[in-house]
């Protein structure tokens, strides 16, 4: 029995010992496979690149390959080894040369690239890949917006969201909190920000909440960065698409010129709080130094929009691989091995923000490898060993799968977009606190284009709201006068035509038709000056301020030359009647109505010179000025609401105002006194009919009108007086004009020619 029992256990033996020279040997089959991971890392000697993350983010990528190497689930055949290549960042000629000396010259077959991260250098690799005789799938950490381009980048795909997703995350910000005046702030020099600025830029112009024409977007240089302009402006909501040198020049220029919280409100997008340090820099020959304790109260209350990678409710587990906990202590450990072997404090590194994004780019490369294993092996028999860059319908197939990926990331849900290559991404919305440290204040989705507050948050400044209010007439009171308008225009209208038909009666040929011609046209002149203050004031609506202002100028051209050829025509009335009836001894001198004509349109000549003079000399530039009210309100949560109300008016006419108005109080004034004297002269001629009187008493109203008017108004617009002011004052002046002229001068030639013909039909009809 015991020798039975010695041969079973001889036997047992020697199976495990054939199983295990069998897992030895299945073991060494395991065939590496390689990718290649460009990151961009520092160098001593070069220029050094803007960002030079890649120590720490190859641990992550790291991290990835040895779990993935640990099971047998996922590669199984194979081994996973990564390649590194530097990429640098801001020189896409070295990302070229890694990319080309690790796929086109390398001995080891490249099944894909993992990075970069940088857009320049993500664009340079996703171009050359982009090549049928380079086919080759990359997973990048870059965002620029240019390469969701499928046909240029048809092999990119990115495990962040597309920049897109700042831009309407800051126009859904806009939205959210009532803010319709803003300015930005960007790197021309940075592709990154440009595109990103530009996409926002389409986003809110004339769009609902947005004004049209006061959006101010400019570009920073080390000699420039036109934050006086945004002041002036009065611009409070600055969004900043810049990097960490020009974010703490603008912070600490800004502090220097006291745009400081809770008044402005900065937001910064895609950056971090750690970059946000004391600065010494020279800008126009002035040197500026802001400490630390400066920049953390410029920071203090500021706005950033940054990616989250990580899950909204990371789940316990995952059947996948590990979750967020999980890495996070498993990375964070490497990171400090890492540090343990080096010998310099300035070689050390710290856990990436992007570690997460990086994990699931090689997971999600794995997984597409994998996916297409059999298939690759189905239609063309290729071995994932055997696949090398070039193969385009291989590399379809591998794409194909890459976009059929839906999993649970470390960094969040991974499902790549077919029209962008991009993954959807929450974007965080972070404040700075008092003690300089980010909290998530809301979040926006980029899938449904919403944003979700956290906790129903408050700004650290208060809830910082801007309304910004136009000043300009009510819109009742301008239909009142609008309709007044529209009334008196078709008066004058209805009087031009009866005086055209009756020219030959009596009555309307003894006023002289050819003189009343010039008082309709002066009465045309200033109905379309008093439309365009309504419309100007009222009705502007988004009309840009520099149409405005030619509204303005428009009203007060009506003016003047509506005035004048109204009052021209009175002058040459009264001109005739005194010579007729005071120098009715000395006949033979009447003035011919051609000379009255001739004087009519000399003052006419006059006034519009005046006008075109003043046009020659004014800028045209519009005058914005703001009145600004601030209140608080303290909650009882200690909290505190800041409600920002800026009144802004527009005022023309005020680098020659003085100029203006002297030359149109002189013109005015001659040509009033010369009325006048007319008409005083004129007072006691024996001829007693009313049309005498009335022109005389035509000439006192008007002068009294007009005078007060016109000084009125000028004082006002020297004064920078409310709009509503002005509004009443140019409107009521005008009005009465029209309304005196009308029923003094234009109407009782017109009346008396009807009741004349009603006599002569009531004589024939009996």
């Amino acid at each position: 029995m015991s020798r039975l029992a010695t041969m079973y256990q001889n036997w047992l033996l020697q199976l495990l010992c054939i199983i295990a020279v069998l897992s030895v040997v299945r073991s060494s089959q395991k065939q590496p496979l390689y990718i290649l991971s460009l990151l961009p890392y520092p160098d001593p000697v070069g220029t050094q690149p803007s960002w030079t993350e890649g120590p720490t983010l190859i641990l992550a990528e790291q991290l990835a390959v040895d779990i993935i190497n640990n099971r047998t689930d996922i590669l199984s055949d194979y081994t996973l080894e990564l390649i590194q290549g530097d990429s640098g960042c801001n020189i896409g000629t070295k990302t070229a040369a890694a990319f080309i000396k690790n796929t086109l010259y390398s001995v080891q077959n490249i099944a894909g690239i993992v990075g970069p991260g940088c857009s320049t250098s993500t664009i340079t690799v996703s171009s050359l890949t982009g090549n049928n005789q380079i086919a080759l799938i990359t997973v990048h950490g870059a965002g620029s917006l240019l390469l969701e381009d499928r046909v240029i980048y048809p092999y990119s795909f990115g495990t962040l969201d597309s920049t897109k997703a700042f831009a309407k995350a800051a126009q859904r910000l806009l939205v959210e909190n009532q803010w319709n005046r803003v300015g930005s702030l960007y790197d021309p020099g940075r592709v990154y920000y440009s595109t990103t600025l530009k996409y926002f830029e389409g986003l809110i112009e004339c769009q609902e909440h947005f004004e049209c024409s006061t959006n101010f977007i400019f570009g920073v240089q080390n000699a420039s960065i036109p934050l006086d302009i945004l002041r002036k402006n009065n611009i409070r909501i600055i969004f900043l698409f810049v990097g960490p040198e020009f974010l703490r020049r603008i912070l600490c220029l800004a502090f220097h010129q006291n745009m400081l919280p809770p008044n402005y409100q900065w937001i910064i997008v895609s950056r971090v709080v750690e970059e946000i340090t004391s600065i010494t820099f020279t800008i126009n020959n002035a040197e500026y130094y802001c400490s630390n304790d400066d920049m953390k109260l410029m920071a203090r209350g500021s706005l950033i929009l940054h990616y989250s990678l990580k899950p909204i409710d990371p789940p316990a587990s995952l059947d996948q691989y590990i979750n967020y906990t999980e890495f996070l202590s498993q990375y964070e450990s490497r990171v400090t091995q890492y540090n343990s072997y080096v010998s310099k404090p300035s070689e050390r590194i710290e856990p990436s923000f992007w570690a997460t994004a990086y994990f699931d780019a090689t997971w999600a490369l794995a997984l597409a490898l994998n996916n297409s294993r059999d298939e690759l092996m189905a239609t063309i028999g290729l071995e994932l060993s055997q696949y090398r860059h070039g193969n385009s319908f291989a590399t379809d197939i591998i794409r194909k799968n890459l976009l059929k990926l839906d999993f649970n990331g470390v960094s969040g849900q991974i499902s790549f977009r077919e029209t962008t290559g991009y993954v959807p991404r929450l974007i965080d919305v972070y404040q700075i606190n008092n003690a300089n440290e980010m909290s998530i204040v809301a979040y926006y989705n980029s899938r449904n284009d919403t944003i979700t507050a956290i906790d129903d948050y408050q700004f650290i400044n208060g809830t910082f709201n801007q309304e910004l209010i136009t000043v300009k007439v009510h819109l009742a009171l301008g239909i009142v006068y609008l309709v007044f308008t529209i009334g008196q225009l078709a008066l004058i209208i209805t009087l031009h035509i009866l005086t055209l038909q009756f020219r030959d009666k009596k009555p309307v040929k003894a006023s002289s038709p050819k003189l009343s011609h010039f008082s309709f046209i002066g009465c045309y002149f200033l109905i379309v000056g008093a439309t365009s203050y309504i419309i100007a004031e009222t009705f502007s609506g988004q009309i840009d301020s520099t149409i405005k202002c030619n509204l303005f100028y428009v009203t007060y051209f009506a003016s003047s030359i509506g005035g004048t050829l109204i009052f021209g025509t009175v002058c040459a009335r009264i001109w005739r009647l005194y010579r007729i009836f005071v120098f009715y001894l000395n006949p033979g001198k009447l003035i011919t109505e051609t000379a009255l004509i001739t004087f009519i349109l000399t003052l006419f000549l006059c006034s519009l010179f005046l006008c075109s003079l003043w046009v020659v000399f004014d800028r045209l530039v519009p005058m914005e000025t703001e009145q600004e009210e601030i209140t608080e309100q303290h909650n009882s949560d200690g909290s505190s609401v800041f409600n920002i109300q800026v009144y802004l008016d527009i005022h023309c006419l005020q680098d020659t105002s003085i100029y203006w108005l002297i030359s149109q109080l002189v013109f005015n004034l001659l040509v009033m006194s010369i009325a006048l004297c007319l008409a005083i002269l004129t007072r006691r001629i024996p001829h007693k009919d009313f049309k005498t009187k009335r022109i005389v008493l035509l000439v006192y109203i008007l002068s009294g009108v007009l005078m007060l008017g016109y000084i009125t108004s000028y004082i006002l617009q020297a004064r920078q007086a409310t709009v509503i002011a002005k509004f009443i004052v140019l409107s009521t002046v005008h009005n009465l004009v029209i309304f005196v002229t009308a029923m003094l001068l234009l109407l009782p030639p017109v009346y008396m020619a009807v009741l004349e013909l009603k006599t002569q039909q009531t004589k024939h009809y009996l």
